[in-house]
Formats: C-alpha cells, sequence, structure tokens
C-alpha cells in the first residue's frame, strides 16, 4: 500500500512527502475504507519502507524526507574522524569539518 499510495501522491503533483502522511493514509484506508480484521503498523518501520520504495523506484530517490540513520551518522563521524587524522591542516575540506 505503501507504493500505491506513494504513486497517488506522486500523480496529484508533490515532489516530496513525509513517510508519516503515508502511513497515516494507509491506517485511515484498512479502518474506514475497508472491512474485515483489522491490521496494526508499527511506527518503528515507516523509514524502512520509504527506503526501500526509493530504492525500488530510484527516478523518485528523494520523494521522502529521510533523517540520518545511526549506521549514516556512525559513517559521517567515522569519515571525519580519519580526515582530521589524514589530511593536511591547510585543506578547506578540514576547516569545514571543524565545529
Amino acid at each position: 500500500m505503501v507504493k500505491r499510495f506513494a504513486f497517488q501522491a506522486l500523480a496529484a503533483g508533490h515532489k516530496r512527502l513525509g513517510i508519516a502522511t503515508i502511513w497515516e493514509r494507509i491506517r485511515w484506508y484498512s479502518a474506514i475504507e475497508t472491512t474485515g480484521k483489522p491490521f496494526k503498523l508499527s511506527n518503528n518501520h515507516r523509514a524502512y519502507y520509504a527506503r526501500m520504495f526509493m530504492a525500488d523506484y530510484p527516478e523518485h530517490d528523494g520523494f521522502f524526507e529521510l533523517k540520518p540513520t545511526f549506521k549514516d551518522l556512525r559513517e559521517r563521524r567515522q569519515k571525519s574522524e580519519w580526515l582530521k587524522a589524514n589530511a593536511p591542516r591547510e585543506t578547506p575540506l578540514l576547516k569545514q569539518l571543524e565545529l
């Protein structure tokens, strides 16, 4: 359903959207527009579905607004630490990394 509602949003002209909007639309659809046994959606999985959508449809990369994962933050920190240890002191990149 993520794909279905994401493509509806794209067709409606949205260039970017938060995955929470799609997630709540799925909840609405399952609770109001359908019959049968209800199901629950954990908010813990939203970011993974957003990333999966953009991986499956690279032409829509950036459609969902994402925060960096802990892995992304760790990799950035490691890269920053490596650059600080190995880059010459006068490089503009190193000055950008200094806080």
